[in-house]
């Protein structure tokens, strides 16, 4: 409780001074009530009204020990700071945070405890509200969450936004950046490669090496066939015919010397012909 005082900056002229269940003396710790435990061995607290008392602190994580405490009134106070994650006690039943500056989300602790009344209006929280908190007016308690522009997620309250949750990004929401990212490190990739080989092949005028070996090749053939043709010719010392071979000859096979055409025409020539591209042929 001292914890309690220090952080909500009880007046002193409220007392809380000494053992707040003390029997010599009630009345020492305003807006203070205690009752007998459910055992009967001890005096406990049950319940903290320091409603419109001016406090200007927040509400400290200690309040989690007052484990038999019923009612928690701080409403129309100055309170700032988030609502502790041990709020919401199994046996707190009344719960009167209104009118205050309290920021953040609702804890999952507030939902998961025995409240029948709630009432969190004119904060500054924000964030998804638990469904199982809303569900408190729908099993005849009652919840009042107006006047806190940041909630959302129940009805008469503003849509969530997509992969929000509690005031923050989701899990959800983290994992779907992360990927969008990869995903746009990996086009940047695959843009930049593409510039690069484009560059590359523009600069490379060269032909590939398999078509520069084939052209060279044809080039040699083209060549020793023309020299053979052309030596053939020389080699034919007297010509007695030469025409297409539509004038009337030949190929008649082949001998030592070459191939040989027949006559066709009765001029009674053969010997070793040799024929230019223009199929014109010459024989001895």
């Amino acid at each position: 409780m001292k914890a309690l005082k220090d952080s909500l900056r009880v007046p002193e002229r409220m007392g809380w001074n000494g053992d707040p269940c003390a029997p010599t003396n009630w009345d020492a710790w305003e807006g203070v009530t205690c009752r007998m435990s459910k055992d009967n061995t001890a005096l406990v607290i049950s319940q903290i009204d320091l409603g419109s008392q001016g406090l200007k602190g927040f509400i400290s994580d200690q309040i989690s020990l007052l484990s038999d405490l019923v009612s928690l009134n701080l409403s129309s106070n100055v309170l700032v700071g988030e609502i502790p994650s041990g709020l919401g006690q199994k046996s707190l039943i009344h719960l009167d945070l209104s009118n205050n500056q309290l920021t953040g989300s609702i804890p999952d602790s507030i939902a998961s405890s025995s409240l029948q009344l709630v009432l969190l209006n004119d904060n500054l929280l924000e964030g998804r509200v638990p469904e199982e908190l809303y569900s408190i007016g729908v099993h005849g308690g009652a919840i009042d969450l107006s006047g806190n522009k940041g909630l959302c997620g129940v009805p008469s309250l503003p849509s969530c936004p997509l992969f929000w949750e509690n005031g923050k990004l989701s899990t959800h929401g983290k994992i779907a950046i992360s990927l969008s990212c990869l995903f746009v490190f990996c086009a940047i990739l695959l843009l930049v490669y593409i510039y690069i080989r484009r560059r590359r092949n523009d600069y490379d005028f060269a032909l590939p090496h398999e078509l520069t070996y084939g052209l060279t090749e044809m080039d040699l053939t083209h060549s020793l066939l023309q020299e053979d043709l052309t030596v053939g010719s020389f080699d034919c010392g007297e010509v007695a015919a030469c025409g297409p071979v539509s004038d009337g000859f030949g190929w008649g096979g082949t001998d030592a010397s070459g191939p040989t055409f027949n006559d066709l025409d009765g001029s009674g020539g053969s010997g070793r012909a040799m024929c230019h591209l223009d199929h014109h042929c010459c024989h001895t």
